[in-house]
């Protein structure tokens, strides 16, 4: 699928360099056309489940991106996503799920950034 792998404090330093709009304007389109693409090319249908499934294994546990946790509460799907690699990766992970459940699903999430994690919260 075109992985590259970095470290995490050369990720770091890079991503900490970029100005917030050009993370934000990558996430989107990673989580809009390179989702689709990385899922077509897996032979993954586009449901719910397998989005989930892709966003927690994929990026999380294989890829490295993230310590996923996803949970119910009330109306609402919880997906925490925890790393150590500072806001600016926040912003970079919330923009590209987010913009992939948008895009794939149509469904929107309200997003929380913080330092070192990010928090999507989707209305059932």
């Amino acid at each position: 699928m075109g992985a590259l792998f970095i470290t995490r404090p050369t990720i770091s330093s890079i991503i900490s360099c970029c100005p917030t709009e050009r993370i934000e304007q990558i996430a989107k389109i990673s989580g809009s056309t390179g989702a689709k693409n990385a899922l077509r090319t897996m032979g993954i249908a586009p449901t719910h489940d397998n989005i989930s499934y892709f966003i927690e294994n994929n990026m999380g546990k294989y890829g490295n991106w993230f310590d996923y946790n996803q949970y119910t509460r009330g109306n609402k799907e919880i997906i925490h996503l925890r790393h150590e690699l500072g806001s600016n990766w926040s912003l970079f992970i919330a923009n590209q799920v987010s913009t992939m459940l948008k895009s794939i699903l149509n469904k929107s999430a309200e997003t929380e950034i913080f330092e070192n994690s990010a928090t999507l919260e989707i209305t059932k």
